[in-house]
């Protein structure tokens, strides 16, 4: 692929860099030009594996198990359009920390989470979004080598 996102060149990760603008694009419509390869600040790694027991219940024969990594990027004004293809995104809005904790953690509201979403989040997602300026620093104090490896929730182990 062109250009290449496969890369070990920590903290930099230009390849990861490539495949975030282009899954963006692919899942948000968000265009390239909203998204500046240079903004996107790596943070971490999360290796994880989740059945789709939801889909399939518990005798699944499909799941997930990848390594995730962490970028972040803060867009100007507004944020950029969002032109979010059907086939993987049902729905979007814009919310702060503390209304996402609450339509996460409130299972009355009827809405489900990717096991992967869920683990990131617990596992430091709140705290670099809580503290935004410095995880968009080069060199944060967030920023690691580290793969932090973690199990899904019971109903995702199938």
């Amino acid at each position: 692929m062109t250009p290449s996102e496969v890369d070990n060149d920590f903290p930099t990760f230009p390849g990861i860099k490539h495949a975030a603008r282009r899954k963006l694009y692919h899942e948000l419509g968000i265009r390239s030009k909203y998204v500046p390869h240079e903004n996107f600040n790596f943070l971490s790694r999360f290796h994880y594996w989740a059945a789709d027991t939801v889909t399939y219940g518990p005798e699944a024969p499909w799941g997930e198990h990848e390594i995730d990594y962490v970028l972040f990027i803060k867009c100007e004004g507004e944020g950029p359009p969002v032109e979010a293809d059907p086939e993987e995104v049902s729905e979007y809005k814009y919310v702060t920390p503390d209304e996402l904790r609450d339509m996460m953690y409130n299972k009355d509201n009827g809405l489900l989470w990717s096991p992967w979403f869920i683990g990131i989040m617990e596992r430091g997602g709140f705290q670099w979004w809580e503290d935004l300026e410095e995880a968009l620093k080069p060199g944060s104090k967030y920023c690691n080598e580290d793969i932090t490896y973690f199990d899904p929730p019971e109903e995702h182990k199938g």
